[in-house]
């Protein structure tokens, strides 16, 4: 990772190497059959198909290097992103991922490959509202929302739950709502695999159990909904565990089970690190030993 860690924050690395290709291609390969195509005296099919072979191979030699330098570099921001979003899922801890995506950000994402940035601003988002700086979350989502209709629609679906979730912390629940819907439209538009499509289908669930449950309160529906999530994440990372008890300690908590709650709220309480729902866990075992 250090290697890749140094190649993300030094961007001329790969753009001097394919200048440096493309310039032993142009004088080891193009310049021979330079002196191939000479003026043709009398026969011209062979001249000009030579000349446009010519013309082929030094378009190769210049934006074959080049593309490879932009496909390198787009996949080693995306690996340290997935480095760093692994660490996260089982520390709890968001703030390096945030520090990262800021250094990523600073070095080179703001002008190419805006796709790309598009992912960085997603995942600062997500991570300053997991920590619950929620103006934070916003500003960066609003970095992305005016532009985003441009994308396809797996990307479009992407935006519209991450930004769905923001507004659900920041209790927004018009608009939390109103990009729940959205994301239900796409993804009935969407033409990918069958794996893809049932992943994004999945994670909207889970955004419109999580929005009814901030905005209606649990019920006995959510509560089993919710519990068999818990008993689902036991394989997971540690943060989707955190997540699903802290769910099931809310529907309890709301359907006053509050005995019942306490152990999901201790779950949470002790290994919930730096995530903005460890301070609520404390806050409300707080309140149970209070009354």
């Amino acid at each position: 990772m250090k290697a890749v860690r140094w190649f993300n924050r030094h961007i001329w690395f790969f753009p001097m190497c394919a200048l440096l290709i493309t310039a032993l291609l142009l004088a080891f390969c193009i310049r021979p059959l330079l002196r191939q195509v000479d003026w043709p005296r009398g026969v011209y099919l062979p001249w000009l198909l030579r000349l446009i072979i010519l013309g082929v191979l030094t378009c190769a030699c210049i934006w074959g290097p080049r593309a490879i330098s932009r496909w390198l570099r787009t996949w080693l921001v995306a690996r340290e992103i997935q480095g760093e979003s692994e660490r996260e899922s089982q520390t709890c801890d968001p703030e390096p991922l945030l520090l990262v995506c800021r250094e990523l950000q600073a070095v080179w994402l703001m002008k190419p490959r805006p796709e790309l940035r598009l992912e960085v601003q997603l995942v600062m988002a997500d991570a300053a509202g997991r920590l619950g700086r929620i103006q934070e979350a916003e500003q960066e989502l609003g970095c992305v929302l005016p532009h985003y209709e441009q994308y396809p629609l797996n990307i479009r679906i992407a935006v519209e739950l991450c930004a769905a979730t923001i507004r659900i912390w920041d209790h927004k629940f018009g608009d939390a709502h109103s990009f729940l819907m959205e994301a239900e439209r796409h993804l009935k538009q969407l033409a990918a695999s069958a794996t893809l499509r049932d992943s994004q289908w999945a994670i909207w669930e889970d955004r419109k159990r999580f929005y009814r449950l901030m905005v209606e309160g649990g019920t006995e529906e959510l509560l089993v909904d919710f519990q068999q999530g818990l008993e689902e994440s036991a394989d997971e990372p540690l943060i989707s565990q955190v997540s699903s008890h802290m769910n099931v300690a809310r529907c309890l908590l709301d359907l006053n089970r509050s005995e019942e709650a306490r152990p999901h709220l201790e779950f949470v309480a002790a290994n919930g690190n730096k995530l903005a729902i460890r301070a609520e866990a404390e806050a409300r075992l707080a309140a149970l030993t209070a009354t």
